[in-house]
């Protein structure tokens, strides 16, 4: 979910108190059993909670064209990268890059290449060690 409508299901859910990232993550994981959450912060990046602890993973500026399509690509990246076994901050950085992409274009789901991803990501990230065409490529096919 983005910020917006975690500030939303916050108001309506927990009337009177005061709206944070780190206080909504924690009443709503706690309320609903989650281990994980994430929430989009735009060009912010992405916020991070996990067993009580959540962080800011740096998000990516673009030239937005069409933000349509830019969250559920976060969410698709972040989500193959969790079940692939990536750290939290590697899933996160990889669903950043990937929606920023994607909000760069027109369209809901534009084209990309893992080509045009691997130089966005951070400079220290090891995920181009962890993500190849042919991985990936093998994963849809086996899907």
């Amino acid at each position: 979910m983005n910020e917006a409508e975690a500030k939303r299901l916050f108001e309506v859910t927990y009337p009177g108190s005061n709206f944070g990232l780190q206080a909504f993550c924690e009443l709503w994981a706690n309320t609903h059993e989650v281990d994980v959450m994430c929430v989009t912060l735009g060009d912010r990046g992405a916020f991070v909670f996990s067993k009580g602890v959540g962080k800011i993973i740096a998000g990516l500026k673009v030239q937005v064209h069409d933000t349509v399509g830019a969250g559920d690509a976060f969410s698709a990246a972040f989500l193959y990268a969790y079940h692939q076994g990536w750290t939290l901050t590697e899933a996160a950085s990889f669903g950043n890059v990937l929606g920023a992409l994607v909000a760069s274009r027109p369209g809901a789901v534009p084209h990309w290449t893992l080509e045009e991803i691997l130089p966005l990501l951070p400079s220290e990230s090891t995920i181009s060690s962890l993500l190849t065409p042919d991985d990936l490529l093998a994963d849809i096919r086996s899907s």
